[in-house]
């Protein structure tokens, strides 16, 4: 935020570690590690700790209450004193919510030594965020760092060079040399909105997590021990109709962890920035993503419509408060870090065994984790057990805490349900769901809302590509949240198997040629939507070749079958205008 404020069946046992570090990151699928080696998902708010020191430290326990949060950012400046932010840390930990320290200083500053100043700060605390036992508290366990909040204009970040990477990486390096090793939190560039669907963090992260990773004593040219976590700030760059939200499960899922750092339900008073908070949540929630709302309450009065709360407690909400803290996904739906539960980290808290159960179309419960319907089917997942922990999920469209997920998928995807006892040990079960042959992923989007490639070139690995001058997502690749398997296209039945018969061209605009056909042989040429209706049919005694006029067939997917009196053939095809 701009200072205008005073602003298969398997379950897979998640292992157990006791890290004194702190937390972790998992640089293969972008998740935040807590203390005991469990996936943490923040969700909570903002702070102004900065500028209202006693209001702040004196609401700690009741945000808990009335909020559910489990992490709190923590606005400070380098002119707080020491003792009011650190009592805040201790303050959230006691009530079994995990700090997040962030410095205001330097907004929309573009100065490379201004953010160094930062790390040098932050470095200079080194010894209270490795105290593992400050007034009785284990900081290192429950610390999270941001390095400094919306460094970096839109200049910055609209001229897509390498300043903001460099000016990061020079910046953590004295935190790390001061011998902090917890995760450090990264804004992004361009008052930490970025542009271009995050083209800065898309393209610099990984360089800047390898420099990480080569502070922490890692191998070459690896992210192995980087422990960075990036955050976006959602507001105008990311307004309903701007940057696709949905980019950060893909930047997640390609091993950078990712949260919203800040977001709002507008940004601008006559009403031009509309943002889509409950999008923002629900495709927070379908990638396990974290988020943290701007801000509790205090913000000056052009942007006093971001407050959450009319009161410090957050007994009274704003409608914006009311959507984010008890609509869909708000925090009361946060799950607590797994520390508070298992405060030792100990290997004798057994993860529970998961099983999976799914109901199709309203029918009887199977125990099974894989199923192949038609497109749109409802399927319910009711994974086991019922009772003695809690629930989050992740794709098909999942999402919440409930045990029972309904879903209609419309494509093949995974759902992973994840079981979190009573002791703090996490469980997970997969669901795989694919399609009978009526959906493809060429010509569908993702979840993320970018289109499947057709062609599957990826020249640089990365699991993008590019068609029709926009980038596409290569099916089951790196960068595929849903792991889209495209549908066999083609099935040979009998004799005609043993024919070399191809169809092009393929996409078709007006017409379709059939070629290497068996000559002098009665045929039915049958074309069917995907949805399985009859739309063409030609009875034809071939010669080798045969076209079939399709212009008057609207831009789909199409199957086409060609059989004789004992065998038949089906390709799949599209049409294009």
């Amino acid at each position: 935020m701009k200072k205008t404020l005073k602003i298969s069946v398997l379950a897979i046992a998640m292992p157990f570690f006791s890290w004194a570090q702190g937390f972790t990151t998992n640089n293969t699928n972008g998740n935040l590690l807590d203390a005991c080696g469990n996936n943490f998902i923040m969700k909570g708010i903002n702070v102004p700790l900065a500028w209202y020191v006693s209001n702040v430290n004196g609401s700690i326990a009741a945000l808990k209450t009335n909020t559910k949060s489990n992490c709190l950012r923590i606005v400070v400046e380098t002119s707080t004193s020491d003792n009011a932010w650190q009592t805040t840390v201790v303050n959230c930990i006691n009530n079994k919510i995990i700090p997040m320290v962030e410095l205001h200083d330097v907004t929309g500053n573009t100065d490379p030594a201004r953010l160094k100043a930062m790390g040098d700060f932050w470095a200079s605390k080194a010894a209270f965020f490795n105290n593992t036992n400050f007034n009785g508290v284990n900081i290192k366990k429950h610390i999270l760092i941001n390095l400094a909040n919306e460094w970096g204009t839109w200049q910055t970040a609209t001229n897509k060079n390498t300043v903001w990477r460099d000016a990061v990486i020079n910046a953590i390096k004295p935190m790390r040399n001061a011998g902090i090793t917890t995760t450090i939190v990264i804004d992004a560039v361009g008052y930490g909105q970025d542009i271009d669907d995050a083209y800065n963090i898309r393209t610099y992260a990984k360089d800047i997590q390898r420099a990480d990773n080569t502070n922490l004593g890692g191998p070459a040219n690896s992210t192995e021990k980087s422990n960075l976590l990036f955050s976006i700030h959602m507001y105008c760059e990311w307004r309903k109709g701007g940057d696709n939200i949905a980019i950060v499960n893909t930047i997640k899922s390609s091993g950078i962890p990712i949260i919203v750092g800040e977001f709002g339900y507008q940004h601008a008073n006559d009403g031009s920035c509309d943002i889509d908070e409950q999008g923002i949540m629900n495709t927070c929630q379908s990638g396990g993503v974290g988020w943290l709302a701007w801000s509790q309450k205090g913000n000056s009065t052009e942007v006093a419509y971001l407050d959450l709360c009319t009161d410090w407690a957050c007994t009274q909400l704003s409608a914006w408060g009311n959507t984010t803290i008890n609509g869909t996904n708000g925090t009361k739906t946060a799950v607590e870090c797994s520390v508070f539960a298992n405060t030792s980290c100990n290997t004798s808290c057994t993860p529970t065994t998961v099983s999976p159960s799914l109901q199709v179309n309203g029918g009887a419960a199977q125990a099974i984790s894989t199923v192949s319907v038609n497109a749109g089917t409802s399927i319910k997942l009711s994974p086991l057990p019922t009772t003695g922990g809690t629930w989050t999920w992740s794709g098909c469209g999942t999402s919440g805490t409930a045990r029972e997920q309904t879903i209609a998928p419309t494509a093949g995807c995974t759902a992973v349900a994840n079981f979190t006892n009573t002791c703090g040990s996490v469980s997970s079960q997969s669901f795989t769901i694919s399609m009978i042959g009526a959906k493809t992923c060429c010509g569908n989007n993702a979840s993320n809302g970018f289109p499947y490639c057709c062609t599957n070139s990826d020249p640089d690995g990365d699991g993008w590509g590019w068609e029709n001058s926009a980038s596409c997502i290569v099916p089951n690749s790196a960068a595929d949240p849903d792991k889209c398997r495209e549908i066999t296209t083609s099935m040979e039945v009998n004799n005609l198997s043993n024919q070399d018969i191809s169809i092009s061209p393929n996409p078709s605009k007006d017409v379709l040629n059939i070629s290497n056909l068996p000559s002098n042989t009665m045929f039915t040429f049958s074309i069917y939507s995907v949805e399985g209706k009859l739309v063409v049919q030609e009875d034809r005694v071939s010669s080798s070749n045969h076209t079939i006029n399709t212009s008057l067939l609207k831009p789909d997917f199409y199957i086409l079958k060609i059989s004789d009196q004992s065998s038949e053939i089906v390709r799949k095809f599209a049409k294009v205008d």
